[in-house]
């Protein structure tokens, strides 16, 4: 009997955490084993991870093991996940985290009612004893057409989906994409690009409000400790990801909207982590930072909409020097509608 799904679980230096990850899934499979596959992509983990799979798998032949020789990085194990399952869905549980019970049972609910092209759902953020911290919200559940004509659907749509699905949130129908793959050249946030790009080929997706996933805060995770390659990276997926989006046929509609409610606090969180990573590196990416501030100019947003963005310009030109710094605070707090036009003479100086 063909998967249905397939849960691909990438692991690397999670000894600690692994068992609690393959048991919140394990534990709810039950009679749907003929429906459901779990891989666990070993990415040459340094730890105990690869004698603990092999442990778990000797009393549980429903997991299988795929081994990396040489360490791939989190978008290489997620490929190897993507290439080696074969269920008509996939989906992803990193190993630091854990599927709440019953989730396994509202996704194949969901695909066998409503046979989506995608599947966004809630996750909880939970600290590292699993107190409970926040949630993420979807807007309007059900099924929805991407190409829909009802505006207000549009905004839905593109308010919780367009922006990028991380690991907790996406169910992908291979069929859609079947030569998608993560791009390694992102490091951090890597899986919201991939969603974005499955999203832009999907033509339903199913929205569920419901918390499925915990997804835990660790102080000393890749989106806290950047390196140099990630900085970069990080400058670079957001230039792309919004040339793409205003590519998308239902931006015109629904893309502004969206951008002034989400885009200002996902960037804000994107270049406060790029700035918190070090002056250094800060300075070495500088030019990327100004194209993407370019970008944002050029497709007719304004700096007042990009919200927090202009601190972290305002940081910028700290750096360069104090002259240009007293300008820009001069400019934006006095004559906020000039802004732009200065902002756009000191991009080009770079």
């Amino acid at each position: 009997m063909a998967k249905i799904l397939s849960i691909i679980v990438p692991v690397y230096k999670t000894g600690k955490t692994l068992s609690r990850c393959l048991d919140s899934i394990f534990r709810q499979v039950g009679q749907e084993d003929d429906a459901i596959e779990v891989l666990a992509v070993n990415d040459a983990s340094p730890d105990d991870c690869g004698v603990l799979l092999e442990e778990y798998r000797k009393h549980d032949p429903r997991l299988r093991v795929v081994t990396h020789e040489r360490n791939k990085g989190e978008a290489g194990a997620h490929n190897t996940g993507i290439e080696e399952s074969e269920g008509e869905y996939f989906t992803f549980v990193d190993s630091d985290d854990a599927l709440r019970d019953g989730a396994i049972r509202r996704i194949l609910g969901i695909i066998r009612g409503s046979h989506p092209d995608l599947i966004h759902y809630a996750y909880a953020r939970v600290d590292e004893q699993g107190r409970y911290l926040s949630r993420s919200w979807i807007s309007v559940e059900g099924l929805h057409d991407v190409a829909t004509d009802d505006p207000c659907a549009r905004k839905s749509i593109f308010y919780d989906t367009a922006f990028g699905i991380m690991t907790a949130g996406g169910i992908y129908r291979r069929a859609v994409a079947p030569d998608l793959r993560m791009n390694p050249q992102f490091p951090i946030s890597g899986e919201r690009y991939f969603g974005w790009q499955f999203f832009a080929r999907c033509k339903t997706i199913y929205s569920c409000n419901d918390i499925l996933y915990d997804y835990y805060q660790y102080p000393n995770s890749i989106s806290k400790v950047f390196s140099d390659r990630a900085v970069r990276g990080l400058l670079e997926l957001n230039i792309r990801y919004w040339s793409e989006m205003m590519a998308h046929p239902q931006f015109k509609s629904a893309g502004k909207f969206v951008f002034r409610r989400l885009y200002p606090a996902q960037i804000g969180w994107d270049y406060e982590l790029v700035f918190e990573s070090g002056r250094e590196k800060m300075l070495r990416h500088e030019a990327v930072y100004f194209e993407a501030l370019g970008n944002f100019l050029k497709g007719g947003i304004s700096l007042r909409e990009l919200g927090p963005m202009h601190f972290y310009l305002q940081l910028a030109c700290r750096f360069r020097s104090r002259g240009m710094l007293r300008l820009y605070r001069q400019v934006f707090c006095k004559f906020i509608w000039k802004v732009e036009r200065k902002a756009k003479q000191i991009i080009k100086r770079f």
